[in-house]
């Protein structure tokens, strides 16, 4: 009798639990249908019917808002970006070379958006005062992890993460989308990283390039271990130490030829 009586309890617990669990199926119907009769643009929607993952990125007033039904929202204000990310390779204060992410604070942007019409105007105060417009259909959005914008001149990346980290390749890298996340191929000028002299003056126009490799979310997954001038390799090991000189002297033979 007792046994029977336990088993009618946990039937009636397991009963319960299921009643009162959310329905997220319909929830996510109900969630979508009402962002499409704002007007809301959805930039991203997934919906498992087992109820493990659902989320809704769209764009509302100036804001990306990620939506996890009511379980987390996330909300992304645009507007006015000073600050974003890019990948260095510098030297610490022991003279060693190491690849790193490093903030840029002296951005200026104005990334605003224009739901009405479904576009985003982007002004750099530089090359696009007057405001380049970005429809919302040319946005580049994967799952809730990141949406790319492509300009011109720039590609910016916002990852949907707590900060929302921007990752911008300006005039000094190039950004490719891999399966895993990103490619970026980074350039700087040889006469910034080698030690003055090193390099000869007249030589000025020399640039040197790396890689990096990010996931969706733009952790580092792997980095060049060399940089490469004009098809020259230098080991980022032996970057501020005597054996450099030899690579340089290969770099002056290419560049005179």
């Amino acid at each position: 009798m007792k046994s029977k009586w336990l088993t009618f309890l946990m039937f009636l617990s397991l009963a319960l639990t299921m009643s009162c669990g959310k329905d997220y199926n319909a929830l996510f119907q109900e969630r979508v249908a009402q962002l499409n009769k704002e007007g809301k643009c959805i930039l991203s929607q997934y919906n498992d019917y087992m109820g493990k993952e659902h989320y809704i990125v769209y764009m509302d007033d100036n804001k990306i808002v990620l939506d996890t039904l009511g379980d987390s929202t996330k909300v992304y204000p645009l507007g006015n970006i000073k600050r974003c990310f890019h990948y260095d390779l510098s030297a610490d204060k022991n003279g060693k070379y190491r690849i790193e992410k490093c903030e840029q604070n002296d951005l200026n942007w104005d990334i605003t958006t224009d739901n009405a019409n479904k576009q985003l105007v982007f002004n750099d105060h530089y090359y696009h005062e007057d405001g380049l417009v970005i429809p919302y259909s040319e946005l580049k959005v994967h799952k809730r992890d990141y949406i790319l914008i492509q300009t011109e001149d720039n590609d910016i990346i916002f990852f949907l993460n707590k900060e929302l980290d921007v990752l911008s390749s300006g005039s000094l890298s190039e950004i490719y989308e891999t399966e895993n996340g990103f490619r970026l191929n980074q350039r700087g000028n040889c006469q910034m990283l080698f030690e003055p002299g090193v390099i000869p003056w007249y030589y000025t126009d020399l640039w040197y390039g790396y890689s990096v490799f990010t996931d969706s979310h733009g952790n580092i997954t792997g980095k060049s271990d060399s940089i490469e001038v004009l098809g020259v390799k230098i080991p980022i090991s032996e970057l501020g130490t005597p054996k450099v000189n030899e690579y340089v002297q290969k770099i002056i033979l290419e560049a005179s030829r």
